[in-house]
């Protein structure tokens, strides 16, 4: 199957790899000062200073905040260590996949570096903080696959159906998205982080672990005899 448009992925977790298999050693010292939320607790600021805002939606940040410390993070704390650890957008990257990502894309990213410690059993480089600095939403809606989110927002209590996405099945962007941007977060699918097939398949080739990539088109033959999921994929009416 010849594709019209470039492959994008989800970047989800190799759960076979346990990407758990780490711990942020002194998560309470490095994020800066607490910001009050609807219900009276005080939260952490995890986010950075860049931010967007859907129609009807509280604004939302993303990145990495200014850290008030250097993390510290113990990895391949009973499995081998991996090139990527954690879920969403925030995620602890090794010394080769951030040298990959910045290689392929070198504004995508946020990176933080982390003071590093395993098993005695393993040697590693220092790991990385990342998330992603790019937020897009230059996606063709009518033919793409999607299902819009439903609920109370958890910030001011108002029921939502949409903007954003509750699932993303088929990606088409816009044709004016400018094809050096190889990573990404959708604006409308914000708690994920989307690769381009550069840095997918250079990802593969150079076997690194603990992703696992979720095609956002039809799979290729070979991602069809491998995806760990294949049922949250729906061809769009363009592709039957």
């Amino acid at each position: 199957m010849i594709l019209d448009r470039k492959r994008h992925y989800l970047v989800s977790q190799d759960f076979n790899r346990n990407p758990s298999d780490y711990e942020i050693l002194n998560d309470a010292d490095i994020y800066p000062a607490n910001v009050h939320h609807a219900d009276g607790t005080r939260h952490p600021v995890t986010a950075g200073a860049r931010s967007f805002s859907l129609q009807g939606m509280v604004p939302t940040s993303y990145g990495l905040p200014k850290l008030r410390a250097k993390p510290k993070v113990f990895v391949a704390l009973r499995n081998k260590p991996l090139d990527i650890y954690g879920f969403g957008t925030r995620r602890v990257v090794s010394d080769r996949a951030k040298s990959l990502l910045v290689e392929i894309d070198p504004t995508a990213f946020d990176f933080v570096k982390c003071d590093t410690i395993t098993r005695k059993d393993f040697v590693v480089a220092p790991y990385w903080m990342v998330d992603i600095a790019r937020a897009v939403d230059g996606i063709d809606e009518e033919r793409s696959v999607f299902e819009l989110a439903e609920g109370v927002d958890g910030i001011t209590g108002q029921p939502y159906y949409g903007p954003h996405f509750h699932q993303l099945h088929d990606l088409h962007l816009s044709s004016d998205t400018p094809p050096e941007f190889h990573a990404m977060l959708l604006k409308q699918f914000r708690s994920h982080m989307i690769f381009d097939e550069v840095i997918v398949d250079a990802w593969r080739a150079l076997r690194f672990s603990g992703a696992a990539f979720l095609p956002l088109q039809p799979p290729t033959q070979s991602e069809i005899t491998r995806l760990p999921v294949r049922s949250y994929w729906r061809p769009s009416p363009t592709h039957p």
